[in-house]
């Protein structure tokens, strides 16, 4: 049986710019580590909300 989350969360970033090229813009790179910290922040606690939760 799959547990399916109460709510619904999105991260995301504005790109401020569309032009092509590699690597991420400095504002872009700035922010990468502190979403993904987020996000793993928010799977943990939906992990541990579902461990409590009667099967």
């Amino acid at each position: 049986m799959t547990v399916m989350p109460d709510h619904l969360v999105i991260y995301a970033m504005e790109g401020a710019e569309s032009a092509p090229g590699t690597g991420l813009h400095p504002a872009a790179e700035t922010a990468v580590e502190p979403l993904v910290r987020a996000v793993e922040s928010e799977i943990t606690r939906h992990r541990q909300t579902a461990a409590r939760r009667p099967a």
